[in-house]
This record gives structure tokens, sequence and C-alpha cells, in this order.
């Protein structure tokens, strides 16, 4: 593993990262990506590698010319087998039946919102590549956040107002941290990389292991943002 040019090996490496850090909170709140409606289990982890961008026009432009659509290896999702992600979901689609929740139009990712998203590289891989795939696939799903709030509200949104967004770029053992978000002008900033462990030793390990569950305590004030910012649910 540790020479191992396999992407797919370091996914999986990936995968066994993030399912440990699962807590209480992430299995009420069900984070799982594809298929929508078979969960194996109260949360899960899937690859969303074919997945593209959808609908071209949230990808960012340089000079007036959309930059190449690019897509990341793993994304956490919040599903719908919990009953206020359900009741949120259903809220929106009262609004308007066909809305996708995320930046594709896939199937099963469509009717999800992204929480957290991850670009790997073997050791062969580079930092920079993997950080423009990530700042892409992101820079789309806050566009998306953002259309979505703007259709679901009826006094518009504030793109500024909308909340960071976490994300990882992972080159072999090395895992760095980034968050993203939109400002007033609509740019897109990403803040990073910043090291948060990684899978090369014991104590880089333990790291890890921690960034990773403090992004999942996130979630939870995220999913509150959410539902009460973008989809507009009422107050009981």
């Amino acid at each position: 593993m540790e020479r191992s040019l396999n992407e797919d090996e370091w996914v999986s490496l990936a995968r066994l990262i993030l399912d440990a850090g699962r807590s209480d909170f992430v299995k009420v709140f069900s984070m799982q990506v594809y298929p929508p409606r078979v969960h194996k289990s109260d949360s899960d982890i899937q690859s969303s590698q074919k997945v593209s961008i959808s609908p071209l026009s949230l990808l960012p432009t340089f000079r007036g010319t959309y930059i190449q659509p690019r897509r990341v290896d793993l994304a956490l999702a919040f599903t719908d087998v919990n009953a206020k992600i359900s009741a949120a979901y259903a809220h929106a689609r009262d609004i308007i039946p066909d809305v996708a929740f995320s930046q594709t139009m896939d199937a099963g990712i469509a009717e999800m919102a992204l929480f957290a998203h991850v670009e790997i590289k073997s050791p062969a891989g580079e930092y920079f590549g993997a950080s423009v795939q990530l700042g892409t696939w992101v820079a789309a799903g806050l566009e998306k956040l953002w259309r979505l709030a703007e259709d679901l509200s009826e006094t518009g949104y504030d793109c500024a107002r909308l909340w960071p967004v976490p994300c990882w770029t992972v080159v072999g053992h090395a895992w760095n941290l980034h968050l993203a978000y939109k400002e007033g002008d609509q740019s897109v900033i990403v803040l990073g990389p910043f090291p948060c462990g990684g899978t090369a030793s014991p104590t880089e390990i333990l790291l890890l292991l921690d960034a990773v569950q403090r992004v999942m305590d996130y979630a939870e004030r995220y999913w509150q943002w959410l539902e009460r910012e973008i989809f507009c649910v009422p107050v009981p």
C-alpha cells in the first residue's frame, strides 16, 4: 500500500477513515449517497467518481469560459432515512417537484444535499491536480445551493450567507482539510490546505480521526442551517 499507485486502494482506505468518524449524530442524520432508496445502514459513504456536474451553468468560469467539469472521488450526503431530512426534502419538492439538491442530475446523488467532499490521488498524483478537481466540484455545489435557496425562498437569498463547506484533498497518506465558501460578488474562496494528519503513522492517524470527527460534529449544525435557511422548513 505504501507504494501502490492504484487509486482505488487509496479510495478504500479513505472510506475506512471516514467510516471511523461516524457518531450517533451521523447515524441519526443518516449520511449516505447512492443509491438513494437502498440503505445498507443508517449512514454510509459511496463513490461519486462517475457523477458529472450538471447543468454546466453551475461551473465556475475563467475569462468568460466554463472551467472543465471535474468530479470528486467521495462525497458525504444527508439522506432521507431520517424523518426530519425526509420532511425537508418533501417540503422542497412540494414547491419544486423535480428539484435537484446537489450539483449533478445523477438519479441518485441529485436527490440528496451533499455535505463534505473528498478528492483522492495515489502517491503518484499531485496536490495541485487534486485541489483543482475539488475546487471545481465544490464551487459548482455552492452555486447549486445558492440557486436552490433562491428558488425555495420568496425573497431571494444573499449568497454570502451560505455556510462554509468542508472538504479534503488526499494524496497518498497525506490529508489536507479545506473550507470553501461563496462571497457576495459570487466568487468562491477555498481556504487551505490545512494539514490534518494522515495514514502514514499511528500518530498521524489519530490526528486525522480527530479532524474527521470535528467535521462530523459540524454536520449537525450544518444540517440545522440547511433546514432553516435553504429548505425554508416552517418552524413548528
